[in-house]
């Protein structure tokens, strides 16, 4: 009877993933790999069941081996054959563990299957990170011929109850209680995250210099608020004199800077990510890219999309299979290079024209540049976020640390759903994540480019030293969110209304002075002695420190009264009670004529002049 040795490499290599196995035609393999998650350990209880189908009556296994990448490390190592207990021999190198496993009264015959249970513990299975859970399982080939199947289990502690999956690539086939299946695993990786949410604290620091001899102002970029995350701030010091939003919804703070001044300004603040989205947002979002659409196909310095090829896409197609066509595209074609992140003379952005011609020299910045060129040339809507991921490792996700901008990624705008998609080619290349279908929690804006390819600037490009600037990571805390709007009533060129039937044009002026945005805000506005043209006015959207001006046209023909009143209400809110004196015609000319009373009498001497000289 002929035995033979099957020895599978079960590995997946963190940079541009591949998997390494032996084919063996002969035997059908089966795996079911489950995970019993632990509250707050960094060891993950694993079982991998294991079936060795003979396909041949006469070849049959004596031993089996696997492989585990050390990425993975392992202990307790145990294992059952055809349910008995069995010898384990463990070596490892310098990528991998290697795992063998002497097969216990082997089952001989065609059809006829051998049974082994592999009982470990590996880390760096879950990373719990601020109010979520972030998993990364490993999987086999899904080319390889001799697999039957290749399923996943992941149990969850009881304490998990209120903690719901909320990221999972590729979609679980079923959850049933605190468990979740996959079957028939086919995608190089499993990517789930447990929680709605993630919460950062960030200390930001903006170092900026006049180096002029006159006074100027300048303008910061704050982190905005997007479809994926939320702002909220708890110190910025010293404040702006104003915050305005520019048309791609970029927060800029204006700061007046003394002649040869050198200020640093502190931003500490909470950041929210969605993975999924945020609600609220979605028709602001839509409102906003009818403006913008205008632009997010056009040409720019590092989006040369008239000098760039390589993807024909079928104009049928509907618009997200083109997006995930010119993405796949991306990935396949371009290839990480480590080497460039430690090499800061060699390391300046290549734009889109030049990326296709070094593919192999190629880190974030590349892969977001040729995305949105062969989107625009294509008329998909795509932009570019410069911004902060958060990692932990780099050889799965990593970081342009040499230089200001530490992660950047794209986004596209799907027309048939009306919202902005973000996707991360660069991070699927490394770590064999699906970064198209979502994004996850680790993503934080710092700055969004659509009209232009280079500005604004985000956090971490104001300096002045090489001092670190950037510090976010994540938190179990929950923001307090303080909810503050304040108005105030201007009058032009006057403190008071004259009862007349000419309208008096005003201007009512909405602060926002708490400390997260404020969306789709209805102010209501009540008046006595007065007839103001609106009673209700909506705030589409108002930043932090962001003031807003609504015109309003004021009047009243009645002199009876002599002061009417402005309320100004959200909800149960009064956020103004303003009182105005409210002057009959007459007195409004008698004012006038009394403030300028030198000029009247004077113009009454030039009149009456020629008839003193006659009279002389």
């Amino acid at each position: 009877m002929k035995k033979i040795l099957t020895t599978l490499f079960f590995a997946l290599i963190l940079i541009k993933p591949h998997f390494v196995y032996a084919q063996i035609p002969d035997i059908k393999i089966g795996y079911e790999t489950t995970y019993y998650l632990q509250e707050k350990s960094e060891e993950t209880p694993t079982s991998i069941k294991i079936v060795l189908k003979n396909m041949k009556s006469d070849i049959y296994p004596s031993t089996f081996g696997i492989s585990i990448p050390k990425h993975f490390t392992i202990s307790q190592i145990s294992a059952l054959s055809n349910g008995k207990q069995t010898d384990v021999n463990t070596e490892d190198n310098e990528s991998f563990y290697k795992i063998t496993v002497k097969i216990q009264d082997p089952q001989i015959g065609k059809g006829k299957e051998n049974i082994i249970v592999l009982n470990l513990r590996q880390k760096n299975i879950i990373k719990w990170l601020g109010r979520t859970w972030e998993a990364i399982f490993p999987t086999v080939s899904d080319n390889k011929e001799s697999l039957l199947y290749y399923n996943i289990k992941v149990v969850l502690p009881d304490t998990n109850q209120n903690r719901k999956i909320t990221v999972a690539k590729p979609t679980p086939d079923y959850i049933e209680k605190n468990t979740v299946y996959w079957n028939n695993v086919k995608a190089k990786v499993v990517y789930a995250v447990f929680g709605e949410k993630q919460v950062y604290k960030s200390n930001i620091k903006y170092q900026i210099k006049n180096d002029r001899i006159n006074t100027v102002y300048t303008y910061i970029t704050l982190p905005p608020d997007t479809s994926y995350q939320k702002l909220i701030i708890n110190k910025l010091e010293p404040k702006p004199a104003e915050i305005k939003i520019d048309e791609d919804g970029n927060y800029l703070a204006k700061y007046f800077m003394q002649p040869k001044q050198m200020l640093d300004i502190d931003l500490n603040a909470y950041i929210e990510t969605y993975p999924l989205g945020r609600k609220d947002m979605i028709n602001l979002e839509r409102k906003r890219f009818n403006k913008q659409k205008n632009y997010l196909l056009s040409n720019q310095g590092y989006w040369q999309i008239a000098d760039i090829s390589g993807v024909d896409i079928n104009p049928e197609l509907e618009y997200d299979q083109k997006a995930k066509l010119i993405y796949d595209f991306v990935v396949n074609f371009l290839s990480y290079d480590f080497n460039r992140l430690n090499d800061k003379d060699n390391y300046g952005r290549m734009g889109a024209v030049k990326a296709v011609s070094n593919p192999n020299k190629a880190v974030c910045t590349e892969y977001t540049d040729l995305f949105i060129s062969l989107a625009r040339r294509n008329g998909i809507y795509s932009r570019e976020i410069q911004g902060y991921g958060y990692t932990d490792d780099q050889r799965f996700r990593p970081l342009s640390l040499v230089i200001d901008v530490l992660h950047t990624w794209p986004e596209y705008y799907d027309v048939n759903r009306q919202r902005w998609v973000a996707v991360d080619p660069t991070w699927e290349d490394t770590s064999g994540i699906d970064y198209f279908s979502f994004l996850d929690h680790n993503h934080i804006a710092l700055a969004i480019h659509g009209k232009s390819d280079k500005t604004p600037y985000p956090a971490g490009a104001f300096r002045v030293n090489t001092s670190k600037v950037i510090d976010i990571n994540p938190t179990t805390s929950e923001p307090k969110l303080i909810y503050k709007l304040t108005a105030e009533i201007k009058l032009t060129n006057q403190n008071s209304i004259t009862a007349t039937t000419e309208p008096t044009q005003a201007e009512l002026l909405i602060t926002n002075q708490g400390n997260y945005s404020v969306i789709n805000k209805s102010l209501e506005i009540n008046s006595t002695n007065l007839e103001i043209d609106t009673d209700k006015i909506t705030i589409d959207y108002i930043a932090p420190f962001q003031t807003i001006t609504y015109p309003l046209t004021i009047k009243t023909e009645s002199s009876a009264d002599k002061f009417g009143t402005i309320i100004v209400k959200d909800d149960d809110n009064i956020l103004l009670d303003k009182q105005i004196e409210i002057k009959p015609i007459w007195k409004t000319y008698f004012d006038i004529i009394s403030k300028y009373w030198i000029l009247v009498i004077g113009f009454i001497f030039l009149l009456l002049s020629p008839l003193l000289l006659i009279k002389r």
